[in-house]
């Protein structure tokens, strides 16, 4: 970096400034100094201060990681579907040419003009040039970890002869002919992946015997005034001989890596805790403190290849070495965070992390995520009564659900909904209880006794998020033993149709303020038992206000830092029995021979 002195008032004269490098008069003074050293006070300085190859590779490695980990999270954010691979093999380069410009060699060149009766000229030209030049180009390839050097030194003869008849306008015939259009291209390459370095030399011959052009032209020359000037140009003819390439050296190839890349113990955990793990195994977690809508989950292994650099790719599947989840992802390294939104929630996934060394060798590991958590925490919060005469006493009962583990719960009683409903009971930690399910219904191959697992039913269906859908389902047991072969994380209740259509709907919520039930045709809902976290609520010795609202809310927080605050729905407080109003006479007349009719009415409240 090199920065201005006058960027900070005071430090004109410094030749370096802390954070921005050396100033114009410091990097003045740098080189005049390096001007005026000679060649071996240069190497001398370079061999005192030299720099240690080991670390140059580890430096470089690195860099690779970091630059991988960066654009694997770009493509991440712009690519989704079948086209998340589409830069799987991005690489950066840098590179640059040095030519040294091409050299022209005249060797004859004649003219010889012949008069045709007295005014007609016939002129013949004759002429012979050669050239020679280098192309060179250095190229460095910093994900692949390799540097190239090409260097092109080419050279050739040049032959052309002319005829032309004419007086002031002329037309001509040129043939030029290129001969022995001669190249060697040669590229050194040196791969820095491993040390020490591999260099290898590659020579090709590139020869063009013979190539002829003939060309037909109209030319204005005024010889006295020296003028000529080409008013028509066509390429008439042309012949080349087929060229000739020939590899003349060809050093240094790597020799075949045919061994796997090894896996070891991992030392550096996601989340960045120092663990040793049993074995080969990779560790996975979800990441905590980010929103639910962009989740994210870091991975990691140690893996080694004692010949070859490592690429790393991840299978995700619901099952043990699927990829029905995610395919062949390439990641950045060792260790990846990749922000992914995996479906399906709430059940086990599986990971598959492959190490691929430069012969496509690979081997793998394992390991898995219980469940991947794309939701808040939810559940149903239910009040014992809606209306109450009671002055000092309110009851409610909650269940709540969620894929992880619940880290904090609060609840309070208040006046209205949300987080500062705490006026009546202030916010107050407290432990939910695991609901279990104790029911055995031994070997049921008929599925008779499964609905036992289930509440009671209710007619209608619960207007909630269905993950899976089944047709033609004979029986509600038959949907119930579908429901029981998920975890209780996935599947908390289904939807039976119980007419000719035999809908059975598997759902990922309860009933609660957020999910209603609703007449539907036949259809019936079922709710699974044993499944959240339960507690009854009973307060007493409360001061309520006559007709006043009072609510309950609980506020969960989960391992993954996921809050939210589920809330009952009012409970209305009235004191006063029903007044029976006022009672009032009505008249009616009528003109007929009856007596008059009294009405009486009453005016309720």
């Amino acid at each position: 970096m090199i920065g201005k002195g006058n960027d900070i008032v005071g430090r004109a004269n410094q030749l370096f400034i802390v954070g921005q490098g050396l100033t114009g008069a410091g990097a003045k003074l740098l080189g005049n100094q390096l001007a005026n050293m000679t060649i071996g006070e240069l190497e001398s300085m370079l061999e005192m201060n030299k720099i240690d190859p080991l670390k140059v590779i580890q430096l470089g490695k690195e860099l690779r990681d970091l630059a991988k980990a960066l654009y694997s999270e770009f493509i991440q954010k712009l690519l989704s579907g079948d086209l998340l691979n589409a830069f799987s093999s991005f690489d950066v380069s840098f590179s640059g040419s040095f030519p040294f410009p091409r050299q022209p060699i005249k060797l004859f060149d004649k003219e010889y003009s012949i008069f045709l009766g007295g005014f007609i000229q016939l002129i013949l030209g004759f002429g012979a040039s050669g050239y020679y030049g280098v192309d060179f180009t250095l190229t460095a390839h910093l994900m692949s970890m390799k540097g190239e050097a090409n260097v092109v030194p080419y050279g050739g003869l040049k032959a052309w002869g002319e005829i032309g008849v004419g007086f002031l306008l002329y037309g001509k015939l040129q043939l030029i002919g290129h001969i022995m259009d001669t190249r060697f291209p040669t590229i050194a390459d040196i791969i820095f992946s491993k040390f020490p370095l591999n260099v290898g030399l590659k020579m090709d011959l590139d020869l063009r015997p013979v190539s002829l052009t003939l060309y037909g032209q109209v030319t204005l020359e005024v010889i006295i005034l020296d003028i000529k000037k080409t008013l028509f140009d066509h390429q008439l003819w042309e012949f080349t001989v087929e060229p000739i390439n020939q590899r003349l050296i060809d050093v240094g190839h790597p020799e075949e890596d045919k061994s796997p890349p090894e896996f070891g113990n991992v030392l550096n955990s996601p989340g960045g805790k120092t663990k040793r793990s049993a074995g080969p195994v990779c560790e996975v977690q979800q990441l905590k403190q980010r929103d639910y809508t962009e989740p994210a989950f870091e991975i990691a292994v140690h893996a080694v290849d004692d010949r070859s650099q490592v690429k790393f790719y991840l299978d995700i599947g619901t099952v043990p070495g699927g990829n029905d989840v995610l395919k062949n992802q390439s990641l950045g390294g060792a260790t990846t965070t990749l922000e992914q939104n995996l479906s399906p929630s709430g059940v086990p996934l599986y990971f598959t992390m492959y190490a691929e060394n430069s012969a496509g060798i690979r081997s793998s590991v394992a390991c898995q995520l219980e469940t991947y958590d794309v939701t808040l925490p939810g559940g149903r919060f239910s009040a014992d009564f809606i209306r109450s005469s009671n002055p000092t006493t309110l009851k409610a009962s909650v269940v709540v659900i969620d894929d992880s583990k619940l880290e904090k719960i609060q609840v309070g009683v208040g006046f209205g909904k949300g987080i500062y409903g705490d006026q009546l009971v202030t916010w107050t930690d407290i432990n939910l209880m695991k609901r279990i399910s104790n029911i055995q219904t031994g070997n049921d191959p008929m599925n008779l006794h499964t609905l036992e697992h289930f509440t009671g039913m209710k007619n209608g269906k619960l207007m909630g998020p269905k993950f899976k859908v089944y047709e033609k389902i004979t029986t509600a047991g038959d949907c119930a033993r579908k429901c029981m072969d998920l975890p209780e994380t996935k599947c908390l209740s289904f939807n039976f149709d119980f007419g000719p259509s035999g809908t059975c709907e598997l759902l990922e919520a309860i009933e609660g303020l957020d999910f209603k039930i609703f007449l539907s045709g036949l259809f019936c809902h079922y709710e699974r038992l044993g499944i959240g976290h339960a507690m009854e609520f009973c307060y007493e010795d409360l001061m309520l206000e006559h007709n006043g609202y009072y609510y309950f809310n609980l506020e969960v927080i989960n391992e993954l830092g996921y809050k939210n605050i589920i809330s009952t729905n009012g409970v209305l407080v009235d004191f006063t029995p029903p007044d029976p109003g006022i009672w009032i006479s009505h008249c009616i007349f009528k003109y007929t021979d009856l007596p008059v009719a009294w009405v009486v009415a009453w005016l309720g409240r």
